[in-house]
């Protein structure tokens, strides 16, 4: 188990490489470049601008309620209807990349925005520790995962299958040392 100064240091080298200057903004926009970066998105005539400030909202939202600790299924709840609130919102907005994924704003999408959101405000201190790290190819591929594609989830059933591949996973060493999982995977990333 991690004391929790190693927890705090490590916290500290996370920020420093990607928010040295400890701001939301950075927290938030992290986010979305988390969540698109490898996880193709928009179409070629949306309005990025307002969709993005849009999905900055819906995340500050929900991020308030994690200054106290949150369970996971809380967390589902929030993936589910950022989901849900971002195609409502802006189904014409998303491209389908070539018949690869489902159209729209996918459980991928919504997962690793609020996951990496949370990471940023957790490691400032702002929050308690989130129910759960941003998961993708990297950490499913770290615990020898089955199926380590993260970008095609879109269900909850999908998504529950990828977080069993990371409790129960060969190298999923976090559970048999007392650390949470997002304590694990802030050592593993």
């Amino acid at each position: 188990m991690k004391t929790p100064i190693q927890i705090h240091q490590r916290q500290q080298e996370f920020l420093d490489r990607y928010n040295p200057n400890r701001r939301v903004n950075i927290a938030l926009t992290s986010g979305l470049k988390a969540a698109t970066q490898h996880n193709d998105l928009y179409s070629p005539d949306a309005n990025k601008t307002i969709i993005k400030e849009h999905w900055k909202s819906l995340l500050q939202d929900m991020g308030v309620k994690y200054s106290k600790e949150q369970k996971e299924c809380v967390f589902v709840n929030d993936i589910i209807q950022l989901k849900n609130l971002m195609n409502n919102q802006f189904c014409f907005s998303f491209k389908n990349k070539g018949g690869r994924y489902e159209h729209g704003f996918r459980i991928s999408h919504a997962q690793k925005s609020i996951s990496v959101y949370l990471k940023h405000l957790w490691c400032m201190g702002m929050i308690a520790t989130p129910p759960f790290c941003p998961i993708d190819r990297i950490i499913l591929s770290r615990v020898n995962a089955p199926d380590p594609r993260w970008c095609h989830v879109n269900t909850i059933d999908l998504y529950q299958l990828q977080v069993a591949s990371i409790m129960n996973g060969k190298n999923a060493n976090h559970l048999y040392d007392g650390d949470s999982i997002a304590v694990w995977e802030l050592f593993e990333f």
